[in-house]
């Protein structure tokens, strides 16, 4: 999750609306089944690999709406 919001947020500043799109709707559709963002994500079959429900991922989500819906 981390590298995939840290790549919507460059990719969004320089103007790549489509590819930070797909950067956020992966971590959209990786959450736990509880609506939760885990902190890391398997490339293997998108399964948390590690701490679901911290603060900042989610805090890190609302920045990225922020951005797309302003």
């Amino acid at each position: 999750m981390i590298i995939d919001i840290k790549k919507f947020k460059k990719t969004f500043d320089i103007n790549d609306q489509n590819k930070a799109r797909e950067y956020f709707d992966f971590a959209t559709n990786h959450r736990s089944l509880h609506g939760f963002l885990a902190e890391q994500i398997s490339k293997d079959d998108g399964s948390p690999l590690w701490v679901n429900g911290l603060a900042w991922s989610h805090a890190m989500y609302i920045i990225c709406l922020e951005e797309f819906y302003g």
